[in-house]
């Protein structure tokens, strides 16, 4: 799913400024995540986004009834996790934290 800012959460609020100096604070649509409302303010290219959205799209396809997990405890996830080293430890790290992980929706 492509992601679309939403008025009230933290995010909207943190980007507020940004979204009032383009008027987007009034015409709420132009957040729908197809219009690639943070692209000038994030390193890239509309076709990386687009590469983005394939790569979310194939880690969330359905096989034998669950999507790849990333944060799941196979070998495969931890090398996945492990591959991504430019940062993104962090993000791990208070995931696990704050016990967010989920199967299927539920919390495990």
């Amino acid at each position: 799913m492509l992601f679309t800012p939403v008025p009230s959460s933290r995010l909207y609020e943190q980007y507020l400024p940004y979204f009032r100096e383009r008027g987007w604070d009034q015409d709420l649509h132009m957040l729908n995540g197809k219009l690639f409302p943070f692209l000038a303010i994030n390193e890239g290219s509309v076709e990386d986004y687009i590469d983005l959205q394939r790569l979310m799209f194939t880690l969330n396809t359905h096989y034998r009834s669950r999507s790849f997990q990333v944060f799941g405890p196979s070998r495969v996830s931890a090398a996945f996790r492990e591959n991504l080293s430019n940062g993104f430890e962090e993000v791990i790290r208070q995931y696990r934290e704050t016990g967010m992980q989920t199967v299927s929706g539920a919390r495990q």
